[in-house]
């Protein structure tokens, strides 16, 4: 599912609150909860946080509400609709000012006031190469260096990347094809919901992103550009840890999607 930068405001605010409460998970009551000024009121522990299933739940009606009227991004006011259902209750950011604020903060916590372009320029460390990045790819990279755990762009920041940027409302798309693969696994929750570290530097690859992007060129050949599915199956050949701790192979990547995954 796509989520209107609103939306993402929130999640980020009910995270942030899971955090400071000391939760085991993301639930309803933290989406509910979140406040706009939230921001800077106290230092936020860092750690991996899940969603529960009930937020699940509760993002999965918006998507379906957001389907209903042929929205192609999950909004504010399917998000509070799915929330009244569930909770019958109205949440804290209902109002379109607060709205705003939450959209505010989120931007000043993530994004840099230089221009992104500039800042996520992959060409000293792909060179030519960059030229066979899809749109999709190449956004995921951005995304991925935004999202990343150190000061060097890894495999399983590529892996969360895939995750997040994943079009839930399609049928095939990554996120759905490992959840087909390992149902019962949280690989997907755990990584879905890490903060990003707020810092826009030159982009950097660990020696281990560098093998899985030569395995996802090779993958693609020299006729198409380079996928999401290909960085998938990159990341599966050369290891990436959760994805080898789960056995999932870059056949097996490969066998289900040709099946429709």
């Amino acid at each position: 599912m796509k989520f209107h930068l609103d939306v993402r405001a929130i999640l980020r605010k009910a995270i942030q609150l899971a955090l400071l409460r000391g939760a085991e998970g993301v639930g309803v009551e933290h989406l509910m909860e979140c406040a706009p000024d939230l921001r800077s009121a106290q230092t936020i522990p860092e750690r991996d946080i899940p969603f529960t299933a009930e937020v699940f739940a509760v993002l999965q009606e918006s998507a379906q509400l957001a389907d209903l009227e042929r929205s192609s991004l999950v909004c504010t006011s399917h998000l509070k609709r799915a929330l009244n259902k569930a909770t019958g209750g109205e949440p804290s950011w209902s109002t379109s000012s607060t709205t705003k604020e939450l959209r505010d903060n989120f931007l000043d916590m993530t994004v840099s006031p230089r221009p992104i372009g500039s800042a996520l320029n992959f060409s000293a460390c792909l060179g030519p190469g960059l030229e066979r990045f899809s749109p999709e790819s190449s956004a995921t990279l951005s995304l991925a260096w935004l999202l990343r755990d150190s000061d060097e762009l890894t495999g399983r920041d590529l892996l969360r990347a895939l995750i997040a940027i994943s079009n839930q409302l399609e049928d095939r798309n990554v996120h759905m094809l490992l959840y087909r693969l390992r149902p019962a696994n949280r690989l997907v929750e755990t990584l879905q919901n890490i903060g990003s570290l707020e810092r826009m530097l030159p982009p950097v690859f660990s020696s281990e992103c560098y093998r899985v992007i030569s395995v996802a060129l090779r993958e693609a050949g020299a006729e198409r550009p380079v996928s999401n599915l290909d960085l998938l199956i990159g990341l599966a050949e050369c290891g990436q840890e959760l994805l080898a701790a789960e056995d999932i192979s870059a056949e097996e990547i490969r066998r289900c999607w040709a099946e429709g995954g």
